[in-house]
């Protein structure tokens, strides 16, 4: 849903109508497209590397911050992920609950992301696009150890980052924000039964909640990228740019708005964890953080933007004149060759 808040004195102003082809080209209510997943959550036996945050916790002796929070949050929701909402799904078998839990089993995290380029230049470069936008991912996990994360709870975030691509000439060649908004909707009431064709918002979680739109710009801007195997401050601020759109699923145009947010989000390929552990919390936070930013509010009371807290306890925070003064003991003997 939109507000169309901002916290400015600019008055009111009339919004751009909604993509005029959905009235012509309605996109069905429910409707699956075929998609692929790549990174390391997408192996066949990908969680059977899977630890907890309660096991990393002990066995390594790492503070309780917002990474770990993180990995325990993935597992909060997967047990929660099908506790009934509705009076019609309290109507449920044990059998029908137990087989329900199994089809949306998801203990990874990432987001779907649509493409919308099909011209043979973007399509040659897509892999490469790919490959870059999982290596950013990589990347900004190997910068939080730079800076005293541990490496233990980074390489089990590493381990669970899946993103599903959707790819379909037919359905998404040049849509608009609006379509692929639509889109999206529609294929989580295709893979979500317990949605399905129910008058409701979409389920709880940010993979239902906040896609990714792969444009034009965006495939040329991820497969231009060098990324580097060791992490630094000058080849963070490199990749450290607005290559990708993070579009809400809940968003509606309002009438008149005082903000230029649009239901989509600026998001860099370097931050998608942050992006995901905030972006799920409501329907407002791809907001929040779209009026913050263009408000200037990049840091938080403590002096230190979202992605160097997140790795921090709260003990710490105060005392450190910098993240990187912040060090977590190391498990060595459970590091993936990732990150050694």
């Amino acid at each position: 849903m939109g507000t169309g808040r901002a916290d400015n004195n600019s008055p009111p102003r009339e919004v751009s109508p909604m993509d005029p082809s959905l009235e012509r080209n309605p996109v069905p209510m429910v409707q699956d497209l075929t998609s692929y997943s790549i990174g390391p959550g997408s192996e066949p036996d990908a969680e059977s590397k899977f630890s907890t945050a309660q096991v990393i916790q002990e066995e390594c002796q790492v503070p309780f911050n917002d990474m770990l929070k993180f990995v325990k949050n993935l597992d909060t929701h997967q047990a929660t992920i099908a506790v009934p909402v509705y009076p019609e799904d309290y109507e449920r078998t044990d059998e029908e609950e137990e087989a329900l839990e199994e089809q949306i089993r998801d203990r990874t995290w990432g987001f779907y992301a649509f493409v919308t380029d099909y011209e043979a230049a973007s399509q040659s470069k897509l892999p490469r696009a790919l490959d870059n936008l999982l290596k950013c991912v990589r990347f900004g996990l190997r910068y939080d150890i730079k800076l005293g994360a541990s490496l233990q709870v980074a390489d089990e975030v590493w381990q669970r980052f899946r993103l599903e691509i959707v790819e379909d000439k037919r359905v998404l060649e040049n849509a608009s924000v609006d379509r692929v908004r639509a889109t999206f909707v529609s294929l989580i009431r295709a893979r979500r039964p317990d949605f399905g064709e129910r008058d409701t918002g979409p389920p709880r979680g940010t993979r239902y909640q906040t896609c990714l739109l792969l444009d034009t710009e965006s495939i040329e801007s991820l497969a231009s990228l060098e990324v580097p195997e060791q992490p630094s401050l000058e080849s963070w601020k490199t990749l450290d740019k607005k290559m990708l759109k993070a579009v809400s699923a809940q968003w509606q145009r309002p009438q008149r708005s005082d903000s230029t947010y649009r239901g989509w989000y600026p998001a860099t390929p370097v931050e998608l964890e942050n992006l995901f552990a905030e972006a799920g919390s409501d329907c407002y936070q791809l907001e929040d953080r779209f009026e913050d930013e263009s408000s200037g509010l990049l840091a938080d009371t403590y002096g230190y933007p979202p992605h160097l807290r997140r790795f921090m306890d709260d003990e710490s925070i105060g005392t450190a004149k910098h993240p990187s003064e912040v060090k977590a003991p190391i498990c060595i003997e459970q590091i993936s060759s990732e990150y050694k």
